[in-house]
């Protein structure tokens, strides 16, 4: 095993760090990307309120430079927690060979967390060593959609209408939730501390309720039990159409079919093309039964990912995690957050 303390200094970043950090992402990851311009932003994803920075670094100890780094976000408030989804991850040319690979098994110990979950994974450089490297499982989350049915589409690309065979049950309804106080008088988060990742108060607080640039609608399904799932929906618009990413579930997955009338509501706006989902262990029986279409190999319908830029195509999103019972949505980690002013 090559010494890499030797010549790095590995450890966590702190609050020092982020304008040294900020500039690699500009210069190594991607010159321009809003968390190397927008400290304000940088701050709300990364900065903890003691002072550290959820990114793990590797030093060169004569340069005193960057020479690779990890990001990762959390699911929970609490620093001792069972996960972490991954971030940035970078190593620059010229450094002792598999110092990435180091940099990401530093993060349990620094992270204190037992589990590193990999959300947007590309399939030629990460996939390939988390699963040679590290024995983590690899999967694409599957993405489900329903379409408005109107005349034309300047947003998806539409070959078919899907046939839906759900059907409309009354004993569900929808509530709009405008902060985490009204939420928390509902629904108690608590009960779901069996769902790997576990997303604590502060999480959707911080996530959804107060992010600084998207705007959500965090969505409570109430049946015959009560509130028993959280559904967070964020609305794109493109040329005067509105696609609805729903990219957060917490709950009883059966009470997925509560959704359907409301949705079936928004389309009635003749702005609203499509809403879709993106999601890894979920039940394909509930989301189907919600009137969700899962889009496979083959279909030629097309339902955008990409909005900055618009990309009219059809993405895959690979994920890696080293346990079977995980759920996870695009809003786990990186995959719904902004990259451009």
């Amino acid at each position: 095993m090559p010494n890499y303390d030797k010549r790095y200094e590995i450890r966590l970043a702190e609050e020092k760090d982020i304008p040294g950090i900020m500039q690699f992402i500009d210069e190594y990851w991607h010159p321009g990307h809003l968390l190397a311009k927008n400290r304000e932003f940088f701050e709300y994803e990364f900065l903890e309120e003691d002072g550290t920075v959820n990114f793990v670094l590797a030093i060169d100890r004569e340069k005193n430079s960057i020479e690779a780094l990890t990001g990762f976000l959390r699911p929970s408030r609490k620093k001792a927690c069972d996960m972490v989804w991954g971030s940035f991850w970078k190593v620059k040319e010229g450094n002792m060979l598999m110092l990435g690979t180091e940099v990401i098994r530093r993060v349990f110990a620094l992270a204190n967390c037992k589990f590193h979950i990999g959300v947007g994974q590309n399939p030629n450089t990460a996939v390939p060593i988390m699963k040679r490297i590290f024995q983590y499982k690899i999967g694409k989350m599957s993405h489900y959609y329903q379409l408005a049915r109107r005349v034309d589409y300047k947003i998806a690309r539409v070959s078919y209408l899907p046939q839906s065979k759900a059907e409309m049950d009354s004993s569900f309804s929808v509530i709009k939730y405008d902060s985490i106080e009204q939420l928390s008088k509902d629904y108690d988060l608590e009960q779901n501390r069996v769902q790997i990742p576990y997303k604590d108060a502060y999480y959707i607080n911080k996530r959804y309720f107060k992010h600084p640039i998207y705007q959500y609608q965090v969505l409570g399904i109430c049946g015959r039990e009560g509130v028993k799932a959280l559904a967070v929906f964020r609305e794109q618009e493109y040329k005067g159409r509105i696609a609805v990413r729903w990219v957060d579930y917490i709950g009883w997955q059966k009470y997925m079919k509560g959704l359907e009338r409301y949705i079936e509501q928004l389309f009635e706006d003749s702005r609203y093309e499509y809403v879709d989902f993106y999601g890894y262990g979920f039940s394909d029986a509930c989301l189907r039964d919600a009137g969700f279409t899962e889009w496979k190999e083959g279909d030629p319908n097309v339902i955008p990912n990409y909005f900055a830029p618009f990309e009219q195509k059809n993405i895959d999103i690979w994920i890696h995690t080293p346990i079977d019972n995980v759920l996870i949505c695009k809003a786990d980690g990186d995959q719904d957050r902004p990259n451009a002013e």
